[in-house]
């Protein structure tokens, strides 16, 4: 050993076995980083895109409705579904179907109405199971997308299970006024 390494010149296979260690270090930390900073990503994405669809509270009964969503989307288009509670397997669901997750706090109005989707909005949909929180989260989003200058009628699905009140809301709501939606 005082002459130097046992063989004089390093095997390959040695080399080859520490760059591919060496990357697999690098790449398991690219992963954990990009885990842990997905939610982020996401926010900026939706934050730049120039037209968004968005979908407010899903469950597990919308999931079918959101991957036919994102199917339909154009190129350029970006699907951003709000959600306050981003852990669930059907907000998962929606990540593998290509939407954009952003966490916001339906009890703080101010964090769905300060998000920067409004200005691009292309589609809206309300699909939460509770027909008078999808409502009351129409009322919410609506100064916000006025105030984001939205010009043209934007569709809106707002999900409403029970059929009688849906058709009541439905006569309220557009009965002979110009909403904007």
């Amino acid at each position: 050993l005082g002459a130097g390494p046992c063989p004089a010149q390093v095997p390959v296979a040695l080399e080859v076995a520490q760059l591919c260690a060496l990357a697999a270090v690098f790449l398991s930390v690219l992963g954990v980083a990009t885990a842990l900073f997905q939610g982020r990503l996401d926010r900026l994405r939706v934050y730049f895109a120039s037209a968004a669809t968005v979908i407010v509270d899903i469950d597990d009964d919308a999931v079918p409705m959101v991957i036919a969503v994102a199917r339909s989307q154009g190129r350029g288009a970006t699907l951003a579904v709000l959600t306050d509670s981003p852990d669930r397997p059907c907000v998962a669901e929606a990540r593998n179907a290509g939407a954009r997750i952003v966490t916001v706090d339906f009890s703080r109005p101010e964090s769905v109405t300060g998000l920067r989707a409004w200005r691009g909005l292309q589609r809206l949909y309300l699909l939460s199971s509770d027909p008078s929180a999808n409502l009351s989260r129409l009322a919410t989003i609506t100064p916000a997308v006025r105030n984001a200058g939205a010009g043209q009628r934007i569709p809106l699905i707002v999900r409403i299970d029970d059929p009688w009140q849906a058709v009541s809301w439905r006569a309220r709501q557009f009965g002979g006024t110009d909403t904007g939606w």
